[in-house]
Parts: C-alpha cells; structure tokens; sequence
C-alpha cells in the first residue's frame, strides 16, 4: 500500500547543539549517528535562514521488514517513529509533519517480455493528464511530474540491476506503479478539508483506492491489451450498433499509429473545403469508456510483435486485478 514517506521537524541552533552533544558528533557526522539506531530512517540536516529542518525519510518496509504495509501496520509504525522521536528529544513534544508519501503497487508479470512491452505501449498513452506531463525518455520507466502529485511505472528488477544493487524477493518479476502525494497537495488537503498532515490520515484503504484509481486509470487505462485481430473480434461480437463497432476499430488503429495525444492532431476535411479535428475530447472520452465495458484497453499489442500471450490472446492488466480488491493483497 505505502512505500516510503518523507517528514520534516522544525529545530532552533540550541536543539541542534543538544543533539549535536548527545550523540557526541558535529552535524556534519550527526545524521548517520542517529540513522545507525533506526531501520528504515534517513535523517537529514538543512539551516534556512535562522531556522534548522530536520527531514527524516522513512522506508517502511526496510521499517517493519516485510512488503505488505497496510493500516492494520499503522500501530507499529506510529511506535517505531514516537521511539525516534523519544531517543531524540526524550519527552520534548516534537512531531513529525508529512510533505511527501508514496503509494504504491507491485504488480507481479513474471514474463519479462510482457513487462518490456507494456512500458513501450505506455509510451503512446497521453503526453499529459491534468497537470501531470509524461517523461517517456527512460527505456524501463515512465514518469507523470506535477508539482502536487507523481505518478511513476518502472521495471523493479532493471531499476535494481542499474543501480548495481540486490534484487529483494518481493522486487522479483514487479512492475512497480508508485503515486506520489506531495507537499502541495498535502497543504490542499488539509486547508480545504482540514485533513492533519500527519501519516494516520492517508494510511487507509479509502485514500489508497482514491489516490490509485484516480491517478493510474486515467492514464495507462482499464482493460486488457490484444492485437487488433482479436480486439477486433470482441468489439465484432458485442451489442454496440455497427456504427460504434467500426468507430471503435478505426479509434483503435488510430490510437496505435499516433498515440493518444497524437490523434488529436487528425483532422478532417468537410465538403466545403473546412477542416474539423477527427477527435474531439468527448470523443475520446466515449471510445475509451466504450472499450474499457469490453475490457480491451485502447493501446493495441503491435500486430507484427512477436510475444506469448497463452490461451487468452492477452496481457492482462497489471493494475486492474489489483484496483479491483475489496482489500488489496501484495503491496
């Protein structure tokens, strides 16, 4: 459900001079000092202006040492960071201020072919959602940026193998869906719905579901991935009118040549010589929702892609199984 989460505490120069004395290091040495008590935390020192922030990264499943955080965890979390806490500043009454936590799901694909091809199909998905803008430059990982909120797919096992490190079991064969809740929409929340900044207010499985189907859906889309071949075999032997079938086929060759932004560009010619867009935003719109009740997703496995796609003739949606749970299992 969560990954990792970042929180800051405000300090003035004698806090840090008495923490400084405590574990006898200058503040240069003083953040590992105290990391070496703790799983899972990253401290870090900054001085602006006359004030010093202490922000501390929290890795919880380096925290508790197991994969599936959920609220049931909260508890044990909320203990493990009152002990930081406690170790620091003894009885002080400090507490931690959330600015950045990272949903997340591990979606298993064991095959890595299929993994390799459902990052390059999401290469065609749109070059922007809301605010969010795509960075598709990375061969494994696909980036949706915003100053409120990120989304981001990558292969766990290349990120690993690039970075020179271990391969943890749960990263085995994941491709990693990561939606990133920022300070600015933190500040959002909490003015607008006086939501408290703090971690036991978006640990629960409402705001997991809100924040993942919100942001994931609109962009990598429900439904499964087919050739156009059998796509076309199921819009063909639906209930839509035949107009609508042949709509669809022809959105989803479009789709494939252009991407999603792209056929927003096609234009038309009318008999007068004017020129209308192929699309408009309604269109897409009802193309889309059209396909996801068939569960087909509008971006097409290459018809001349060669890759084992077994019995169904498909790659299953790495997020719909997952968005679907009553309780999301394996996070």
């Amino acid at each position: 459900m969560i990954h990792t989460a970042q929180f800051y505490i405000l300090l003035e120069d004698a806090e840090v001079s008495t923490l400084c004395r405590r574990f006898n290091q200058d503040i240069s040495l003083l953040p590992h000092a105290i990391d070496t008590y703790f799983e899972g935390f990253k401290t870090v020192f900054r001085r602006y202006g006359s004030c010093w922030w202490m922000f501390v990264y929290i890795d919880f499943i380096k925290m508790l040492g197991k994969p599936d955080i959920w609220e049931d965890d909260v508890p044990a979390i909320c203990e493990k960071m009152n002990a930081y806490l406690n170790k620091l500043f003894d009885s002080y009454g400090k507490e931690f201020t959330l600015i950045r936590l990272d949903y997340r799901i591990d979606a298993v694909i064991p095959d890595p072919e299929h993994r390799k091809l459902l990052l390059k199909l999401y290469k065609k998905t749109t070059e922007q959602y809301g605010f969010k803008l795509k960075n598709a430059h990375y061969p494994t990982t696909i980036y949706f940026n915003s100053n409120s909120v990120k989304v981001i797919c990558y292969d766990k096992e290349s990120e690993r193998n690039a970075k020179g490190e271990e391969i943890l079991p749960y990263e085995r064969n994941v491709l990693r869906f990561e939606v990133s809740i920022l300070n600015r929409h933190l500040n959002y929340m909490k003015h607008a719905y006086g939501l408290e900044k703090r971690l036991e207010s978006y640990v629960t499985a409402e705001f997991w579901m809100k924040y993942m189907k919100g942001s994931l859906c609109p962009i990598f889309y429900k439904g499964n991935y087919y050739k156009v071949t059998i796509a076309s075999q199921i819009i063909q032997e639906s209930n839509l009118k035949e107009r609508d079938k042949h709509n669809l086929r022809q959105f989803l060759c479009d789709v494939s040549k252009h991407g999603v932004s792209g056929i927003r560009n096609l234009e038309s010619t009318r008999e007068n010589g004017v020129k209308k867009p192929v699309y408009s935003d309604y269109l897409i719109r009802k193309y889309i929702n059209m396909l996801a009740s068939l569960e087909i997703n509008p971006l097409l496995i290459p018809k001349n892609q060669s890759i084992k796609l077994g019995k169904e003739k498909c790659i299953r949606n790495p997020i719909q199984f997952y968005l679907q749970q009553e309780k999301p299992i394996h996070f």
